[in-house]
């Protein structure tokens, strides 16, 4: 019996095990959070080196001289320069688990409710579809009707949940509507991407508090008003793409299987 050769390994059938949504998802709401927490940190050397410093330094000077994550940086530049990012790499993760645990199983889907769901009800009235028109506008009558026979049709299904409608549309968007499924996968990442960077923001104000009131800062909620400010546009803009996640797989499921349909 002739033995199995294996190819050999070579710098093109080497496979990188990261992706950009770990450089996304993870890496950079890990280096958001740890550099406004340096940031807040060194507002309090700053702020007491205007108000004690006789010396009449500009403010390029000051906060080049007090700035602490330079003079880390100065001293060890690639040792600091790793560890800061294997560190921010491991942040990055726990932020996600915290923005996915808090800002969509909790608020998304016990307070707003997800895509899923909305498109296919009624429009709702109240205080959240107020202030986010969009994500709550359902679809027309006839468009939900004419999915439904056609998801009916397709995965014979009695009584299908939302949650139904949107993982059997994603994994057969998935398997036959290559082009469709790369959109959606885009659409992913990019929400992913800022409900961690949003959380990133959020929970760096959370620390500032602390790290600025024990410090003396003259205006301990400054900062942290700042950054808590910074976190909404990046979570509104998560709820946007997370319901044109959901639409992309809907309508591509729609148009596909009338396609075969009519084939």
């Amino acid at each position: 019996m002739s033995e199995s050769k294996s190819l050999p390994t070579t710098i093109n059938n080497l496979t990188l095990p990261f992706t950009l949504y770990d450089f996304f998802g993870y890496l950079l709401p890990g280096i958001v959070f740890w550099m406004t927490i340096i940031l807040s940190l060194d507002a309090t050397r700053i702020s007491y080196s205007f108000l004690n410093s006789d010396t009449p330094l500009n403010l390029l000077e000051k906060l080049i001289i007090f700035s602490q994550f330079e003079g880390i940086l100065k001293t060890y530049p690639w040792f600091i320069s790793a560890t800061s990012l294997l560190v921010a790499y491991i942040s990055g993760h726990l932020i996600a688990s915290i923005s996915s645990l808090i800002g969509e199983r909790f608020f998304v889907e016990f307070i707003l409710g997800y895509p899923a769901h909305i498109l296919f009800n009624e429009q709702k009235t109240g205080f959240w579809p107020f202030l986010i028109r969009k994500y709550f506008r359902p679809y027309s009558e006839d468009f939900k009707n004419k999915f439904q026979e056609r998801f009916k049709s397709k995965f014979d299904l009695n009584n299908p949940t939302s949650s139904d409608y949107f993982w059997l549309s994603f994994e057969y968007v998935a398997q036959n509507c290559p082009n469709a499924f790369a959109r959606s996968m885009h659409f992913l990442n990019l929400y992913g991407f800022n409900r961690n960077i949003s959380y990133a923001f959020l929970l760096s104000a959370l620390f500032s508090v602390f790290i600025l009131t024990s410090r003396n800062y003259p205006i301990p909620c400054l900062v942290p008003f700042i950054l808590l400010l910074g976190s909404f546009p990046f979570y509104w803009n998560y709820l946007k793409l997370l319901r044109r996640l959901n639409d992309e797989v809907f309508r591509a499921f729609y148009s596909n299987s009338s396609e075969t349909i009519a084939a």
